[in-house]
Formats: structure tokens, C-alpha cells, sequence
């Protein structure tokens, strides 16, 4: 069972689609190439934007959505409807244990989910048993950020990555093509490309400063254990912000796209 998604709260959906601008809609939509009649499946959808992005450059196909929290669910659902889209729809439920028929779906997209997954192979094991035969899995993830910085500021990039590993279970993204392979996926792929929210050269933007405030620095205000404390907690918000807004700071972070075919 996949435990609460970390930061569920009603802020959060909005802050989804805006990311999505930083993101890129044309990212998104250059991993698909569907025909009329194909059905995706968007895993872990949030608020919805990347399910309805695919149902409206594709209206042959048959889209759905599914999440685990039940106000991204009803949010993505209304947004559907205001936009009159018809070949879509949304679901609750837990990507580890899909509420699908076996071979239900050509396409499976998931993209910024599996890393808060405890088993990650559980969603990806559940991927392969609701595709047909000749279908495909994408999953998209992105480094930590503040990795790759300068100028360097150790307690910055080390105080994120031990958030994330509380936060995230330890995961790697390196294993996510054995999890593929175990899964009985074949042809594997990696494409990787510059993470728009988190990469910049002098400074961040308005919006990735805001998105950074809304997503590392509230996880850290509502769960200050993640960084040991709340004095730690206090320390690395200040780190993260004054780095975010130093006219001279440069971060590089890469997202990545593995792919995977069912025989």
C-alpha cells in the first residue's frame, strides 16, 4: 500500500499546474506517438495536466487517471469537464495495486511519482500486468536538485539529499531499469534532458523560486523530522532560499525518461 503523498494538500494541485508550465508541455507530449483507438493510462496523475494534455492532442484514444488522493482526483476530474474533454476519465487508487484488468492499456506514463513509492518495483510490476502485449511503460524522474551547483555550499546539497533520502526511501533512480527488466519489460531505454524547474543560471526565475518555496521549503515547514529538527529544518530553508536568490548562483539538474516494452 503506498503511503500518503507528502505534501496533500489542497495548495498542492495548484501548484502542480504551474510546475507544469516549468516543465514543459511539449516534454510531455514528445514521448507519445498514439494511434486512433489506443488506450494510456497516466499513473499517479496529480492534478490531471498530463492526462489532459494527451486527450486532447490525441481525441482517437482513451485516456484515464488515476490517484491516490482523492482531491487531485476530483480536481482533475472537473478540469476535464470544464475543458469538455470526453476521452478521458479519473479513478482514486493506488498505483501499486491498480484497479485494472489484466492487458487493459497500450500506454502506461508516470512521471514524478514512482520515487515517493516505498516499492517502486510493486507500481512498475503493476504496470506490466495491465498492458497488452507490445505496450509501453515511460517513467519520468528528475535528480535531486542542488546537486550540481556553484558556486558549491556543501551544507546545502547535503542537507537535500538527506531530506530526500528520508523522504523518499533511499531510492536511486539507477535501478529503475532492473525494476523494468524484473518486471519482464524489454528494450529498454534512458533519455535524459535539462530539468526545467530546478536548472538556472543566475538565480532562479520568479516561478521556479516560488515552486521551490511551494514544494521543498513547505515539506520542510510541515515535517521538520526531515531534516532532523526543526532548528536543521530552519537552517536549510534559509540555505535553499538564499541560494535561490543569489543573482549569481548557477544549478544544473537532469530529468530522465525510462522506457520499456511488453513482449
Amino acid at each position: 500500500m503506498t503511503k500518503k503523498y507528502l505534501l496533500d494538500r489542497l495548495p498542492e494541485i495548484e501548484r502542480l499546474e504551474r510546475q507544469a508550465e516549468l516543465i514543459g508541455l511539449d516534454r510531455v507530449r514528445d514521448h507519445f506517438s498514439l494511434a486512433d483507438g489506443e488506450a494510456v493510462l497516466d499513473a499517479g496523475c496529480g492534478s490531471g495536466w498530463a492526462s489532459r494534455l494527451v486527450a486532447r492532442e490525441w481525441p482517437g484514444t482513451t485516456v484515464t487517471g488515476i490517484d491516490l488522493t482523492p482531491s487531485f482526483v476530483e480536481y482533475a476530474r472537473q478540469c476535464a469537464e470544464n475543458e469538455q474533454i470526453k476521452n478521458l476519465s479519473y479513478v482514486s487508487g493506488d498505483i501499486t495495486d491498480l484497479p485494472f484488468e489484466n492487458k487493459s492499456f497500450d500506454v502506461v506514463w508516470s512521471q514524478l511519482v514512482i520515487f515517493f513509492l516505498p516499492e517502486p518495483e510493486s507500481a512498475i510490476a503493476e504496470f506490466a500486468r495491465v498492458l497488452r502485449p507490445g505496450g509501453q511503460v515511460k517513467i519520468a524522474v528528475t535528480e535531486s536538485p542542488f546537486e550540481t551547483i556553484w558556486p558549491e555550499r556543501p551544507p546545502l546539497s547535503q542537507g537535500i539529499r538527506e531530506m530526500r533520502e528520508k523522504a523518499l526511501h533511499g531510492w536511486r533512480m539507477a535501478c529503475i531499469p532492473q525494476m523494468l527488466k524484473s518486471a519482464g519489460f524489454q528494450d529498454i531505454t534512458v533519455e535524459t534532458a535539462v530539468d526545467r524547474v530546478h536548472s538556472f543560471n543566475g538565480g532562479a526565475s520568479p516561478a521556479q523560486r516560488r515552486n521551490i518555496e511551494e514544494s521543498y521549503v513547505q515539506a520542510l515547514r510541515d515535517d521538520p523530522s526531515l531534516a532532523g529538527g526543526k532548528d536543521n529544518a530552519d537552517r536549510l530553508i534559509g540555505e535553499i532560499l538564499n541560494f535561490a536568490d543569489d543573482n549569481e548562483s548557477v544549478s544544473i539538474n537532469t530529468h530522465w525518461v525510462f522506457g520499456g516494452n511488453k513482449p
